[in-house]
């Protein structure tokens, strides 16, 4: 998913930095190293154009715990970002309070170039201008 992202945004000109809760890299699902360039907690969403919110099923429970977490989602939503996600970080909303389902913006991940090209082109417009917010 990471990947097929990447190349969608790369193919585009953007530059993609990875953010996550150590700064000591991640894996993928393969088991390959994944260069971080934020820690989650030093790295928030303000300084990013769009975001994507990419979740292991089996970590979302412990990402949903973070402070930091819920601080990022929560600031890109309130500020507009498109945000990209996959389907286990809508734990990851609800815990920051954001509703993420159906909010202007805001688009599932579900594993198909078609989707991440879909995302890429959403980010030509900036910000989610529709989305309101509560």
């Amino acid at each position: 998913t990471l990947q097929m992202l990447t190349k969608a945004a790369e193919a585009e000109g953007m530059v993609v930095a990875i953010v996550a809760p150590t700064g000591e890299g991640i894996t993928d699902s393969g088991g390959s190293a994944i260069d971080v360039a934020e820690k989650i907690d030093g790295g928030p969403s303000v300084l990013f154009d769009a975001v994507a919110v990419i979740v292991a099923p089996d970590e979302v429970a412990s990402i949903a715990a973070l402070p930091g977490a819920r601080d990022f989602v929560s600031d890109a939503h309130a500020h507009k970002k498109f945000v990209e996600y996959s389907a286990a970080a809508t734990d990851v909303f609800v815990a920051a309070g954001v509703e993420a389902d159906g909010a202007a913006g805001y688009q599932e991940l579900d594993n198909t170039r078609k989707a991440a090209d879909s995302f890429i082109e959403m980010c030509r417009h900036v910000r989610a201008w529709d989305r309101d917010i509560a």
